[in-house]
């Protein structure tokens, strides 16, 4: 950490390099995951898993983004929100980059796709913030669920 913060002894830039931290630990984290895929469910498959697998190996880290993330504190909720704002962007640029968007359905908006999947993923977050325990197995095996009934309604058929 650095002697500045430390030196400052302000503790709302203290809590934002600590979730500036323990997001770029998580972002390696979901690069490591990264496969050759253009498929944009297995795209967010992948990332959710490595998300899974940094629940399991940092626990106490990920509850921090957590809490960090429903962060009452109008002042440091306010600046954590632009943060994943920005951190949303990139995310979707990320994923919808690779993706080849001609395997949808004709008429499909994946960005409204996209965030409807945030949303639910939110909706996870939310409960395991609010119960203050992790279930990296619960959220693996529904979303991996979800996934697959996503790819039957949003893409093309594909002849086998």
């Amino acid at each position: 950490m650095s002697a500045w913060l430390v030196a400052r002894g302000n503790k709302k830039e203290l809590y934002l390099y600590l979730w500036e931290h323990a997001g770029r630990l998580y972002r390696e984290k979901v690069r490591t995951g990264d496969t050759q895929t253009t498929d944009l469910f297995e795209i967010l498959c992948q990332k959710v898993l490595a998300g899974c697998v940094f629940m399991r190996e940092d626990p106490t880290i990920y509850l921090f983004t957590l809490r960090a993330f429903f962060e009452e504190n109008p002042e440091i909720r306010e600046e954590l929100q632009n943060h994943y704002k920005t951190a949303y962007l990139h995310g979707t640029e990320d994923i919808r980059g690779p993706a080849d968007m001609d395997l949808f359905r004709p008429g499909i908006d994946t960005q409204l796709l996209l965030e409807e999947i945030n949303g639910y993923l939110l909706s996870c977050y939310w409960k395991m913030f609010s119960t203050g325990e992790l279930d990296p197995d619960s959220l693996e095996k529904d979303f991996l669920k979800r996934a697959g009934q996503w790819k039957r309604v949003y893409l093309k058929e594909r002849n086998h």
